[in-house]
Parts: C-alpha cells; sequence; structure tokens
C-alpha cells in the first residue's frame, strides 16, 4: 500500500484520513508530547497504520474462509438406542428397539449441518421383549431378515429450524424399498466424557407407514381398526464421540 504523499490523494480522501486520524488520536502537526512531527511523517505514520490494519484484515479473512477440519464421529452404542412405537388393538401402545446398529458419520468442523450420515441396523437385532412376537417380526410377514439382514439410512440434509432444533432428511431402506423420511431433531450440546472425549448428543423423532416399505401384515379388528397399527413412530438417542 503506498504512502499518502500525492498531495491530490490527500485532499479527495481528507475525510477518511481524518477519521482515522481521530482513531490513531493522531495530529499532523504534534503528537501530545511537545515533539514536532512533520505532515511527511505523520502521513508516514497513518500509512503505516493503515497497512497494518489491511494485514490484519487480510488475517481475518484468511481465518473466516479457511475449510474446516474434517471431523469423523462413531455412535456410543452403550448410551444410544433406536426404537419404534405402534398400536396395539386400537388402545395402546407396543414398543420395540433395534439392539445392534453403527453408523458412518462425518462433519465440517462442529458443524452438523454439513453432516454426511449413514446408518446400518441390524434387522435380526429387533427386540420387544416377547420371543414369539420377536420371531413374527423377523419373518416375511414383516423385516424378511434371512433375505433383508439390514436397514439403513442415509442422510440427504441437516437443516437448522431454530436454535437446538434440526430437520434431519434421508432415504431409509427397509426390504429393498427405499423412501424419504423426515425426522425432527433435537440438539442436546457437545460435552466430554470422563475419558476427555468430546461427546455430541441428540434426540430424534418421526413417523412412517410401515406398508410403504412393504410390511403389510395385519388383521382386521370386528370393532373396526386394525390389530396392528400401519403408523409407527420411531426416535432415537444417540451420543456420538468425536474420533482423534
Amino acid at each position: 500500500m503506498r504512502c499518502f504523499s500525492n498531495p491530490d490523494f490527500y485532499a479527495t480522501h481528507f475525510l477518511s484520513i481524518l477519521k482515522i486520524q481521530q482513531r490513531l488520536k493522531l495530529n499532523f502537526c504534534k503528537f501530545k508530547s511537545p515533539r514536532k512531527v512533520s505532515r511527511t511523517e505523520g502521513l508516514f505514520l497513518l500509512n503505516k497504520y493503515l497497512n497494518v490494519s489491511a494485514d490484519k484484515n487480510l488475517i481475518n479473512k484468511n481465518i473466516m474462509t479457511a475449510p474446516a477440519t474434517k471431523i469423523n464421529w462413531v455412535i456410543d452404542q452403550t448410551h444410544s438406542e433406536i426404537s419404534f412405537k405402534v398400536r396395539h388393538l386400537m388402545i395402546t401402545n407396543v414398543v420395540g428397539q433395534f439392539r445392534k446398529f453403527h453408523a458412518e458419520i462425518s462433519t465440517d468442523g462442529i458443524d452438523f449441518t454439513t453432516a454426511s450420515i449413514h446408518v446400518v441396523i441390524d434387522a435380526a437385532s429387533i427386540f420387544t421383549n416377547e420371543d414369539s412376537r420377536d420371531t413374527h417380526l423377523k419373518s416375511a410377514d414383516f423385516f424378511d431378515v434371512e433375505k433383508y439382514n439390514e436397514v439403513t439410512f442415509e442422510g440427504t440434509s441437516f437443516r437448522e429450524l431454530t436454535n437446538g432444533n434440526y430437520r434431519l432428511k434421508g432415504i431409509l431402506t427397509m426390504k429393498g424399498i427405499s423412501k424419504e423420511v423426515s425426522l425432527e431433531v433435537e440438539f442436546g450440546g457437545i460435552n466430554k466424557d470422563p475419558e476427555r472425549h468430546e461427546v455430541a448428543g441428540f434426540s430424534l423423532a418421526g413417523t412412517i407407514n410401515r406398508k410403504d416399505w412393504g410390511l403389510n401384515w395385519g388383521v382386521a379388528l370386528e370393532t373396526g381398526g386394525l390389530l396392528v397399527s400401519d403408523e409407527v413412530k420411531i426416535s432415537a438417542d444417540v451420543e456420538l464421540v468425536k474420533q482423534p
């Protein structure tokens, strides 16, 4: 950046220079000390200040635009669960869960709106606390685990709605059928566990129609409705551990 030694340039930019002069508390005739300062020296000091400011702005700009570090996360299965709930006899709920699952998740820095999300659930790990019901759910009437042993979810967008609340969209695949689902997400925050690992917490919830994925079994009730509802409420509470 050139020194303001050109009188025309100085005259044209007088107001701007005056504002900077006030910030510098610099008088072109003298400092607060008795020592006299020539106009040339004053302009030199002003030019030096502007160069330093420009360098600082350049540094700040580079910091703001520098690419964030890619971070990988894994699910802490001992502090996470994936569960579902369906109406039974149209009057109450039966709750179940999948006990085995893993995920590949990566973010730019800790910005989860940039997240790449891939979740794999072991369909045969379904558990409803009733052996005969679990066996039925694993059969061809429902998940057909011998033929389709995995349920997968591939995230497509993760958008913030309000502070701490997000909407996650992605492709859910069951029994070879893939359809988009939308989940409401609450971000619990990030903390450190006793081993000093950084952990992020999320709660997710959504509703799907099981028949959209070929889980068609049903029995009609004499009083109307179905023995098992088509609507399934799904939820998850997960802790994600930051990888070194």
